[in-house]
């Protein structure tokens, strides 16, 4: 018996090559899922991170630098659209929503796949 299809009887090798073929393909779209959600959870923790150390460290610090320079590319055209708010720069509460935006319709494609 197949256990993944619940055909009984005698099974061809061309049965089993599909579905080893199946598997695989639902074990990398299930990497490829883990995969998104890590970016996902990775690009936020950046974000804090960048968002905490403008309040702590000097603008010369290099940490400050190398996470300015990661999230920098990414908040500049939020920037441009964004309108003016004073002194409150919402442009990374945008790309936070973008990023999970962009998380969830990546995943709710891939996941009826699996």
């Amino acid at each position: 018996m197949c256990l993944p299809c619940g055909q009984i009887g005698l099974l061809s090798s061309r049965h089993d090559l599909w579905h080893n073929l199946y598997l695989i393909r639902r074990i990398n779209l299930t990497a490829l899922i883990k995969a998104i959600q890590f970016a996902s959870t990775l690009a936020t923790i950046i974000l804090l991170a960048d968002i905490i150390t403008h309040y702590f460290l000097d603008p010369s610090h290099p940490v400050r630098e190398a996470l300015d320079a990661i999230v920098k590319p990414f908040l500049d055209p939020i920037r441009r659209v964004l309108p003016q708010t004073g002194t409150i720069d919402l442009s990374p509460l945008v790309l936070w929503f973008l990023i999970q935006i962009v998380e969830s319709i990546l995943i709710s494609i891939l996941a009826p796949m699996t």
